[in-house]
């Protein structure tokens, strides 16, 4: 594969592809694939970047909630609440 196919691959997929699947294609490093497309202009595209964005929010909230731990109170737990709740000392 020759230095411009490389160039011309990375112009029609770098801005909508994520730059290891890039990377992968060619059989080049992803730094090697970033360094070609600074210096040929090439940018990642605003819709792509939002998606990237939107995606990273839902894993940071699943992440979140899946480090919150479940609470199960026992039977004497549960009525020792209900009892501070109700305010009658059960």
């Amino acid at each position: 594969m020759t230095h411009e196919y490389h160039v011309s691959f990375i112009k029609q997929h770098f801005p909508t592809t994520s730059t290891l699947e890039v990377a992968a294609s060619l059989n080049i490093s992803v730094n090697r694939v970033r360094t070609i497309a600074k210096k040929h202009n090439v940018k990642k595209c605003n819709n792509y970047l939002s998606q990237l964005k939107k995606q990273l929010v839902i894993n940071q909230r699943n992440w979140f909630e899946s480090s919150i731990p479940s609470m199960k109170p026992t039977h004497i737990q549960e009525q020792l609440l209900f009892g501070s709740i109700l305010g009658d000392g059960y």
